[in-house]
C-alpha cells in the first residue's frame, strides 16, 4: 500500500534537499515525486499513547543533527517559522529568540482564564532567559522544523521522519524541547509522567545526543518557552482542539514548576525566586 500526499509551497526542493544530506536517506520516509505529488510506502504511525523509544528516537536524530550550518533560522520554530521581527545582524541566538517572545506577548491579551497559566510560565521563562541568554552558539543544526510524535512512523522496523516542510537551522535543543513537551501539552488525559519526561532527557544526554549544558537549557529554560507559548496560543485562539490542551496545561505546568523547575542547578547563584 501506498501513501500519496500533496506538497505544499517549497516543500518538494525542501524533501530533495534532505535526502542530499549525509544520512538523510536514513531519516526520511521512501518516496517518489510525480509532480506536486509525494508518494510514500505506508508506515506505521506512531500514536501518542504510544509514544517513541527513547533509545530508538537518540539513534534516529544522531544521524540527523550530523549536519551543521553558520546561521539559524528567523522565526521560533513551526510555531512562528516566519518571524515576527528580523534576525539583522543579531549573533545571539537567544537575545533574537526573545525579541519573537516579547512580540507574541505583546501581542496577547491575556484573557482571564489563561492568567495564572501565563504568570507561571513566563515567570520560569524569564528566570531561564536571565540565565542562559549570553549562550552563544558557533554553528546550527539543520532541524526538521516539526518534530513531534505525529511526525514520526515505522518503517521495516525502524523510526523514519516525515513532513519536512518547516525544515530549518537552529540549536537542536530547541526542537528536542519541542519534541519532549508534545505529549505533555497535547490531550489532557493521556499525558506521561513527568519522571518519564526526565528518564527520556537523561537517555539522549547518556548517548550524547545532547550534552549537559544542553539538558539543562532543555529543562530549565526551553520547555518553559514552549509550555509559554502553547499557553499564548491557546488564549489567543490559534491552535486546535484548546479544551484538551487546556486541561493538560492545567495540569502539568504548575507541576512542572513544583517538580522540576524549582531543583534548578542555578537557584542559588541566581538569587532569583
Amino acid at each position: 500500500m501506498i501513501y500519496i500526499k500533496h506538497l505544499k509551497k517549497n516543500e518538494k526542493i525542501k524533501i530533495q534537499a534532505v535526502e542530499t544530506l549525509l544520512h538523510g536517506k536514513e531519516v526520511m520516509l521512501p518516496y517518489i515525486v510525480l509532480g506536486n505529488y509525494c508518494i510514500m510506502p505506508m508506515a506505521k504511525a506512531v500514536t501518542v499513547r504510544e509514544h517513541p523509544d527513547p533509545n530508538k528516537m537518540a539513534d534516529l536524530l544522531l544521524k540527523w543533527y550530523t549536519r551543521t550550518t553558520d546561521s539559524y533560522s528567523e522565526g521560533i520554530y513551526s510555531f512562528a517559522r516566519k518571524g515576527i521581527t528580523k534576525k539583522e545582524e543579531e549573533m545571539d541566538f537567544y537575545k533574537y529568540i526573545k525579541r519573537e517572545m516579547d512580540c507574541i506577548i505583546e501581542k496577547s491579551s491575556i484573557k482571564e482564564e489563561y492568567e495564572e497559566l501565563e504568570h507561571c510560565a513566563k515567570e520560569m521563562w524569564n528566570l531561564g532567559y536571565k540565565q542562559y541568554k549570553d549562550t552563544f552558539f558557533w554553528s546550527y543544526n539543520l532541524l526538521h522544523g516539526d518534530l513531534h510524535t505525529g511526525n514520526v512512523v515505522c518503517f521495516r522496523g525502524n523510526y523514519r521522519l516525515i513532513d519536512w516542510e518547516c525544515f530549518r537551522s537552529g540549536p537542536k535543543e530547541i526542537e528536542l524541547a519541542f519534541y519532549l513537551c508534545w505529549d505533555y501539552l497535547n490531550q489532557g488525559e493521556k499525558y506521561r509522567k513527568l519522571d518519564e519526561l526526565i528518564s527520556e532527557l537523561d537517555i539522549f544526554t547518556e548517548k550524547q545526543l545532547v550534552s549537559l549544558q544542553e539538558r539543562d537549557r532543555i529543562l530549565y529554560f526551553l520547555i518553559p518557552m514552549w509550555m509559554l507559548i502553547m499557553v499564548l496560543y491557546l488564549n489567543n485562539g490559534n491552535l486546535l482542539f484548546e479544551k484538551e490542551r487546556k486541561m493538560a496545561c492545567q495540569q502539568i505546568i504548575p507541576l512542572y514548576k513544583e517538580i522540576i523547575f524549582k531543583y534548578r542547578p542555578w537557584k542559588e547563584v541566581s538569587g532569583n525566586e
